[in-house]
């Protein structure tokens, strides 16, 4: 009889020795995105270098391509409005879990880093130039700038768990 083990699910919440980042521009974020691929990495949280960069470039897409959800009533009435602010200009809290309706936006279980990294690259871009039609599931219709800035600290959020070793 075989047993199988699973990893338990870190609490991302409380890790430790997460990168600091701001980025600027989306080529800051495309810029870390490829050195961190180029380099033996650590990662701290629950997900893959590719894993991150993956759900970075789905929930870009989702903005212009994905199905329009919207987070419950109180959310988007009485929470989101206190939220918006901090994080688009401070950045995000870690340990959100995604509510199940919104499994779209979760990374595939084992995507190929080049594809990802490419797909960051085409949405990010696009982003720049063009205003997403959806609106955002709990902050609703977004100016193009702060669209822009809510990806950016998304980004921070997500690669701050990819920590280059030194060498």
């Amino acid at each position: 009889m075989s047993s199988s083990t699973t990893t338990p699910a870190i609490k991302t919440a409380a890790v430790k020795g997460r990168r600091k980042l701001r980025f600027a521009t989306f080529d800051d974020v495309i810029k870390d995105a490829e050195h961190i691929v180029s380099v033996p990495c650590r990662t701290l949280g629950n997900w893959t270098v590719a894993q991150n960069i993956d759900h970075l470039g789905k929930s870009i897409q989702a903005g212009f391509e994905g199905p329009v959800v919207k987070a419950p009533w109180f959310v988007r009435w009485l929470i989101a409005p206190v939220i918006k602010p901090r994080f688009l200009t401070k950045g995000m809290p870690a340990g959100f879990a995604l509510p199940k309706e919104m499994a779209h936006f979760m990374p595939r279980s084992d995507p190929a880093t080049e594809l990802a990294l490419t797909n960051l690259r085409v949405w990010s871009h696009r982003l720049q130039t063009e205003l997403p039609p959806n609106g955002h599931p709990a902050f609703g219709n977004l100016s193009h700038a702060e669209w822009i800035q809510l990806h950016l600290r998304h980004a921070e959020l997500h690669l701050s768990f990819i920590v280059p070793e030194q060498s």
